[in-house]
């Protein structure tokens, strides 16, 4: 299958599975109030969405969707894509939701596996893989923050079989160890988030064994704080050290 096959495959995914956690919310998290530090479930959602049509406009050349900028400093964007939609009714949510993603499939669909595997096609990749950059904001992304939610009512499992689903089929878009060792990176933290020690850790040092890179962002991740006094995740740190 194509890289672009798999990434698509893998964005219809993960609307999915927006749609079947939108559809198990009860009235209260709908009526939920956020503030720009402190999203409700509606402002997540919101949240995801946008950036998914944020990158189809810049798939198009564009830099703005609705009126909202893309800034160098993502956090003001996020800022923007509150304000701009904190009023808004969960009708307009649902339709946000589904028009955002299909918008990315279209632009998706207009693009070449060439043109998904070079590092310049466009200047805000930074010489990262085109379509790496795409499954970072579009994919994987979305499919923590739904994760997140999960976890924050006590449903575990959901949590973790749609981050593992995920990352597992991610594997298959790269052997590159970076790559393999950032989806093993992505399970544990869901491990971690979870309470499930034993795994996390697991999982970690498969990470640290594929990307070094991730030692020292593992130290500072708050998804990982639970480990950070183990004597396990320690003696992890300690090894890669040495």
């Amino acid at each position: 299958m194509s890289i672009k096959a798999q990434l698509i495959q893998l964005a219809n995914m993960v609307h999915q599975e927006e749609i079947k956690y939108i559809n198990s919310l009860n009235e209260a998290e709908k009526n939920q109030i956020g503030k720009v530090d402190d999203w409700s479930i509606k402002d997540m959602l919101v949240h995801i969405s946008v950036w998914k049509a944020i990158m189809a406009e810049r798939l198009a050349g564009k830099d703005t969707f609705e009126g909202i900028n893309i800034h160098p400093d993502f956090e003001d964007t996020n800022i923007e894509i509150y304000n701009k939609y904190k009023m808004a009714t969960w009708s307009e949510i649902e339709k946000l939701v589904n028009s955002c993603h299909y918008a990315l499939i279209a632009r998706l669909e207009e693009l070449s596996d060439e043109d998904l595997m070079r590092v310049d096609r466009y200047a805000w990749q930074n010489d990262r893989i085109l379509w790496q950059r795409i499954y970072g904001t579009d994919i994987i992304h979305p499919a923590l923050h739904i994760s997140e939610r999960y976890i924050d009512r006590g449903e575990v499992e959901p949590a973790l079989e749609l981050i593992e689903t995920v990352s597992k089929q991610a594997m298959e878009l790269s052997d590159e160890d970076s790559w393999q060792g950032a989806q093993h990176y992505n399970i544990a933290c869901y491990h971690a988030l979870a309470g499930d020690r034993d795994a996390a850790l697991e999982k970690l040092e498969i990470a640290f064994r594929l990307q070094a890179d991730l030692v020292p962002w593992a130290q500072e991740d708050t998804d990982l704080k639970s480990l950070w006094e183990d004597a396990g995740f320690l003696a992890l740190i300690r090894e890669d050290a040495e």
